[in-house]
Order: C-alpha cells, then structure tokens, then sequence
C-alpha cells in the first residue's frame, strides 16, 4: 500500500506560539536501512524519511522537503536554525535559499552527536524493545 501524504491543519495558537522552529536533524539506521529524521524542538513533531543512499544530493533533497512541509503550513512557520552533526557541515550552502535563511548549527566535537535527535533515536530504539523484534542480536550498523 502506497503512502499518502496529507497535510493536517494546525492550530493558530500554535503557529502563533511557536512560528520560529529550531529543527534537530539526523540519519538513523535500521536493519542497515537509512533513515532521515527530523525533529521540531518546541513542537516535538518528528518526521522520519527513507533515504534511497547517503549522498550529499540524496540527503539535501530530503532535507529541503522536511523544511518545506514547516514552511508550507497554510500561513507557515519560519525555520529559524537547524541543529546538526558534523556530518550535515555540507548542507550550510543550502540555507541559503530557504525562506529566512535558518542557520546551521554544527555540534562542535567530531565524537559528539546532536543530543536533541539522540535522544530521540534512543527512545525509538528502546520502545522497539519493548514490542520485541524477530532479531536475537542488534544488526550492524554502518555510517554514511
């Protein structure tokens, strides 16, 4: 079965309390399969997206989609700055043309990952747990 793309409306109270979105980005692998996920820091709205591959190309095209679901919003919300890992520096020439230009903030360290989506990631793991997998051991997981 296909999936349908729907736009839900949202509260004027809420795109008024929270028009300036900070997004938290990151890709997430499951069963060595990538995942693009984004998460709004004030709203806690997470979106996740399968990546075909890891390319610059593949990734930029999936990350100007996520921005323009937020900016697309009947009246819309403005991107204000993206949270990102060291892996995302390439995106900073993207900002720029997106309504607003949001910043890019890149987590300082090499090691260090963007512990708004980590946490995330976590919690999707652990409730994965919770309803058990076909798996006896976790798979590999490999980076982009």
């Amino acid at each position: 079965m296909p999936v349908v793309r729907e736009m839900v409306g949202i509260l004027e109270e809420i795109r008024e309390l929270h028009y300036d979105v900070t997004l938290a980005i990151d890709i997430i692998f499951v069963n060595r399969i990538p995942f693009f996920l984004v998460i709004s820091q004030n709203l806690y709205f997470m979106t996740v997206t399968h990546l075909k591959d890891c390319t610059q190309g593949t990734i930029e095209k999936e990350f100007g989609e996520m921005c323009g679901y937020y900016i697309m919003q009947k009246e819309g919300f403005q991107v204000s700055s993206v949270m990102a890992d060291g892996e995302f520096a390439p995106l900073a020439g993207l900002m720029n043309t997106f309504p607003g230009a949001p910043k890019l903030n890149i987590v300082a360290s090499a090691s260090k990952h963007e512990p708004i989506v980590e946490q995330c990631i976590r919690v999707i793991r652990n409730v994965r747990g919770l309803f058990g997998t076909p798996y006896h051991s976790r798979p590999y997981q490999k980076s982009c």
